[in-house]
């Protein structure tokens, strides 16, 4: 019964009904008020609920991108670190028995050099530059017979060293 004593629905309950119908036919409340939000202020509701999800798709595809760009330059680097290790065990395999033999003839040197007495010091800076010269002056030779067999590098050597 209404209250002005017809037989109409009262206001109230028509509120009510309106409001139930709005409701399941726009979803709910949350979507009223977000459809609310809208209508009041569209500038502050495009920031509030659109810019974000833009902003996060437009940063999500630059750091994809930026791992595509990456990930050759980083077979790269991982190429590189392997060719270090391998050339580290390399040039270890070949100064290892240098420096084996290097500590093997100072030691014979100084085994040689011991029956001298107070002048083994001497004696052994003497046969330390001494050997040295040799070394230097075999190397050169044969830097220089290296050279001669390479045929731009003989030019350069023959322009240089006559």
């Amino acid at each position: 019964m209404s209250s002005d004593g017809g037989s109409g629905i009262s206001s109230g309950l028509a509120r009510s009904i309106a409001r139930s119908v709005v409701t399941s036919l726009f979803g709910g409340l949350a979507v009223i008020s977000t459809l609310r939000d809208f209508a009041t202020n569209p500038l502050r509701f495009l920031r509030g609920r659109i810019i974000p999800p833009v902003l996060g798709a437009i940063f999500g595809f630059v750091f994809d991108l930026a791992d595509i760009i990456a990930q050759p330059f980083q077979a790269i680097i991982g190429t590189l670190n392997l060719l270090s290790a391998s050339l580290t065990t390399a040039l270890r395999s070949v100064t290892g028995p240098i420096e084996d033999a290097l500590a093997q003839s100072a030691g014979f040197l100084v085994s040689l050099t011991v029956p001298f007495g107070a002048l083994q010091p001497f004696v052994l800076a003497a046969l330390a530059i001494l050997i040295g010269y040799a070394v230097i002056v075999v190397s050169l030779r044969l830097a220089r017979a290296t050279a001669d067999a390479i045929p731009v590098v003989s030019g350069i050597e023959t322009f240089l060293f006559g």
